[in-house]
């Protein structure tokens, strides 16, 4: 699945790339002034937890809007000005539910590790431990949200719910996503946020989520019939299409498409 998902993410990437560029100018029109803005507000202590809150609600909202587009992108539907802004109304709740949860984890973090530390010994280790990975594993579950949601368009939830089902469930590819979100977030900073910026990280996650969920559908249809493989999982199948869309695909077509 990885290999056929980066080759996937790739192509559409570069046959959408004019696109997911323009997607990412609000954020980098936000971010820097932003950046700017917290390290202002330090010497005001009072101004910090109203901008922070107020920056997390603004990432998380515009996250969901391009989490929209990029799966409009991969279903190739039309992406207007109109349907664009329609993600905004869209995403306002949910991004709402994702900013307390962050705001609240991040709290807990920050001032619950602390006063376990100071405890010591055994409790305190115990605690502080439970209380990392809990922080790690909504890290980790998170990145399926956005997809989940327009993908599936269930409660809120039930998305959770299945975001931290996927993430159990496909540890090794929520651990690639966490990595390259980390890898294009340390390379966007040199780029002004452009590239290759929060689109093409939402893209490939959508990619991924998208995939997932075939594969799930079609184990569906096989434990109907009393078949349900837990290993050597047949992607060739699942994918079919989407292998068949890639496989005259070559570097040579994207730097010389005329001489196809």
């Amino acid at each position: 699945m990885i290999k056929i998902l980066f080759k996937k993410v790739f192509y559409e990437s570069w046959d959408n790339f004019y696109k997911l560029l323009i997607i990412n100018i609000p954020v980098a029109a936000v971010v820097l002034p932003s950046l700017y803005l917290v390290y202002a507000a330090l010497s005001i202590p009072m101004f910090v937890i109203p901008l922070l809150v107020i920056i997390t609600f603004l990432l998380n909202l515009y996250f969901g809007v391009v989490s929209g587009c990029a799966n409009s992108m991969l279903h190739r539907e039309q992406l207007d000005l109109k349907k664009y802004l329609s993600f905004f109304k869209i995403s306002l709740i949910p991004a709402f539910v994702l900013t307390l949860i962050s705001l609240f984890i991040l709290c807990v973090f920050l001032l619950a590790i602390p006063f376990y530390v100071k405890i010591g010994g055994f409790p305190g280790f115990f605690a502080s431990s439970i209380i990392f990975w809990a922080s790690v594993l909504w890290l980790l579950s998170s990145q399926f949200y956005w997809p989940l949601y327009y993908l599936e368009k269930n409660k809120q939830k039930d998305i959770l719910k299945k975001s931290i089902a996927l993430l159990f469930d496909n540890k090794r590819l929520a651990l690639l996503l966490a990595f390259i979100f980390i890898i294009y977030t340390a390379f966007s900073v040199f780029t002004g946020f452009l590239l290759p910026g929060i689109s093409f990280v939402s893209y490939i996650q959508q990619c991924g989520v998208n995939m997932l969920l075939k594969k799930y559908s079609y184990l569906n249809t096989l434990s109907g019939k009393g078949q349900f493989p837990k290993k050597n999982i047949p992607w060739r199948i699942i994918l079919e299409q989407d292998f068949l869309e890639l496989e005259n695909r070559t570097l040579k077509n994207v730097i010389f498409p005329w001489k196809d």
